[in-house]
């Protein structure tokens, strides 16, 4: 037969143990935690602006092409209606009724000579919200189908969000019809602020546009 060692030895001796294990874990110095830099808010604030930017956007394309398509209409029941010898007065009422809209469609479609007035309003907006960028275009003449042309370019600068805000804020209220496609941003480094931006974008040009001398990459 085995002989078992007493109950009370072996309740003695598991105390024991877990009077050493208490000390061993009560000594051990705790661990500091360390911060996480919060990059995943800043990620997500610098999303939310570019769908914001691109939702605006759209709207803006939306109502343009329909108001192309009214000034297109009117002009082919112009013609129906010269065409068939019938009155011209109430078309032309309607025409002249629309030409304060058609006149500011016109405006933001920027022409060869306006173009470069949008260039320097959009290189003076992303100079003053970083000090350094960089505007050029990816093609010399516009590109698109008929009624919609736009000219792509890329604008690349360094800055911290609070200063993209206001860019996207400012290009916004540009009075010329201008489209973000796409936003690439990069920290350049965890202990500053600051994001390297490339926003990729197009504006629409007046037809017919003559290809000028621009920025290319």
């Amino acid at each position: 037969m085995i002989k078992q060692p007493p109950q009370d030895s072996i309740s003695s001796a598991a105390q024991t143990t877990n009077t050493a294990n208490q000390s061993s874990s009560q000594s051990m110095p705790k661990t500091p935690s360390v911060p996480i830099p919060n990059t995943k808010r800043m990620v997500a604030l610098s999303t939310i602006l570019f769908l914001f930017f691109l939702v605006c956007n759209a709207i803006l394309i939306f109502l343009t092409n329909q108001k192309n398509l009214q000034i297109n209409n009117l002009k082919q029941q112009i013609e129906t209606t010269r065409l068939n010898n019938l009155s011209l007065g109430e078309t032309l009422d309607y025409f002249n009724a629309s030409q304060d809209e058609i006149d500011l469609i016109t405006a933001a479609l920027p022409s060869n000579e306006t173009l470069v007035e949008f260039i320097n309003q959009l290189e003076t907006i992303a100079q003053e919200s970083s000090g350094n960028s960089i505007l050029e275009f990816s093609a010399l003449a516009p590109s698109g189908p008929q009624g919609q042309k736009y000219l792509p370019l890329v604008i690349k600068f360094d800055t911290n969000l609070e200063n993209f805000e206001n860019f996207l804020n400012r290009a916004e209220k540009l009075p010329y019809l201008f489209e973000v496609t796409s936003i690439q941003a990069t920290k350049t480094s965890q202990q500053s602020q600051s994001w390297q931006f490339i926003i990729a974008g197009r504006v629409y040009t007046r037809e017919p546009f003559e290809a000028s001398e621009l920025s290319t990459k």
